[in-house]
């Protein structure tokens, strides 16, 4: 990926049906960069705490990590009929959830609640469908010079009933 930014070629993602052109592959390699950091983060949290496991964690990935000025929160969720990844982020003052379907398509539509998360105010709501390998981003951009804070992401899919839980959440 390194190479292909260098020589400023057209980066493909046969899986995805992606093209990433221009600062996409420099913002890809960065988020590949968070993530490594999350692991070796989990790694250490690992070796340093005897029997603890990654149910002991927020989120399966064990929440946050930080490269240059920038969180990001990586969760899986999945149940018997439900796998998704979500990534959190912040973009200067805009928080930014991206969803992939890593499983088959969902049989019926699923909601997209993202929260503030101080007074649990819904700043939007998303009736969506995906298929396999889908995804979603949503950005949540801050309002006449304020900033939300804390806001959190809930996925509900509405034939795999759950309890209210944030799936990820993010502060910018």
């Amino acid at each position: 990926m390194k190479k292909l930014l260098a020589s400023n070629s057209v980066a493909v993602v046969k899986s995805r049906g992606i093209k990433m052109r221009r600062k996409q592959p420099k913002n890809h390699i960065e988020d590949i960069n968070s993530w490594l950091d999350v692991l070796r983060y989990l790694v250490k949290e690992s070796e340093a705490s005897t029997g603890s496991n990654l149910e002991d964690f927020s989120t399966a990935a064990g929440g946050y990590s930080s490269t240059r000025t920038k969180a990001i929160q990586v969760a899986a969720i999945s149940s018997e009929q439900f796998d998704i990844e979500v990534t959190a982020k912040c973009v200067k003052d805009t928080a930014v959830f991206q969803i992939t379907n890593l499983g088959d398509k969902w049989p019926r539509l699923g909601e997209i609640n993202i929260y503030k998360i101080d007074g649990k105010t819904l700043l939007s709501k998303r009736r969506v469908r995906m298929r396999n390998s889908q995804q979603a981003t949503f950005k949540i951009r801050k309002r006449s010079g304020g900033s939300y804070g804390a806001v959190g992401l809930w996925v509900l899919p509405n034939w795999d009933k759950s309890a209210f839980k944030y799936d990820a959440r993010v502060i910018c």
